[in-house]
Formats: structure tokens, sequence, C-alpha cells
């Protein structure tokens, strides 16, 4: 069976992303973002959205770092997307204009986490801050936010600054569907 554990950064719906994960039948659970990586035993993270008081900077004294130095797939959600662009070179700031609620993702590159998931669809954002230079490849956008996917060249890393997990974000479950064969076929 198929392990994912989910990274606590202190978002509202880190709940929400074991939840979903459960329900596919993944082997889950939460840790915190303090837990030391030798016991981060599985096979895939997903990194939570952090807490809204919270900057990239106060995060650097977790093991989010060490995380993304394992040789295993990652999803990062929101912030856990804006850790990840920060720690391969990116820039990290407040959003020129904050998106709270639906918004329009445009689709830039079909790659596999975007498997039979339409070129448009809507998904649920919760945000003040946003990816606004990345090193990354960038795999859909907003028209108020540039960074609204990314993947690593290489590599099994994604970030989403959506939430797939919430009811509101169309195809947020085939998302995750999309991610668990990645983490599958790379097992």
């Amino acid at each position: 069976m198929v392990s994912i554990y989910v990274v606590n950064n202190g978002g509202q719906w880190t709940h929400r992303i074991y939840r979903i994960l459960k329900e596919l039948g993944i082997n889950t659970k939460i840790i915190s973002n303090n837990t030391p990586v030798e016991k981060v035993n599985t096979d895939s993270l997903v990194l939570s959205g952090g807490a809204l008081s919270m900057s990239v900077s106060d995060y650097e004294k977790t093991n989010l770092a060490n995380y993304l130095e394992m040789d295993i797939p990652i999803l990062g959600i929101c912030f856990g997307m804006q850790f990840i662009a920060s720690y391969f070179g990116g820039k990290v700031g407040k959003a020129e204009v904050p998106e709270y609620g639906p918004v329009l993702i445009k689709i830039i590159s079909k790659d596999r986490l975007f498997s039979e998931v339409p070129d448009e669809f809507i998904a649920w954002e919760n945000h003040s801050d946003e990816v606004k230079k990345t090193n990354l490849e960038i795999i859909a956008s907003s028209d108020n936010c540039k960074v609204q996917a990314i993947k690593k060249p290489d590599s099994l890393i994604y970030g989403v600054q959506f939430h797939p997990e919430v009811n509101d974000t169309h195809f947020g479950r085939k998302i995750f569907e999309n991610f668990i064969d990645i983490v599958k076929d790379y097992r």
C-alpha cells in the first residue's frame, strides 16, 4: 500500500488533505514539520498550507528543507508550494491581488498532475502571499497569480497555490488521484 504523509504547516485544511488521501486508500498520517527526517518513513509527502501570520523565513527552523532533499515525490499546497519555490531559488512576496474564494485556473503545461483535468477549471484560493519569481517550471496560472502550479524539472516535486483538498475546487480529487499515480509509478 502506498504511504503519503501530510506535513502540518499550520494550515486550516491540513485535515482535509489527510481525509482525501484516506478515502483514496492511502496509508497516511499527519506529521509535524519538525519531525526528524529519519522518522519520515513514507513513499511521499504533501506539504500543507501554512498559518496566515507566518512567512517562508519563519519555517526555516523546521525540517521542510530537509524533506525537499529526500528522494521521494512531494506535493506542496499553498504555503507548501511557496516554500518549495523559495527553497529552489525563487521569491515569495505579498500578492498584488490576494485571492480568497473561487478562481479560474489555466493549465499551461499538461503535466501528469493535471491528467484528465480540463485546461481551465475553478479552484479555491486562500492566500495573500504568492510566488513572484521561480526557477521551476510553471504549469498553471490565473489572471491575478502567474504562478498557480509548479514542477521541479527532472524530479517529482510539485506545488499548487490553490487548494485541491477543498470541495469547491473542481477536479481537486482527480489531482490527488494523479499525484497518487505518480507516487505509485515512482515506487
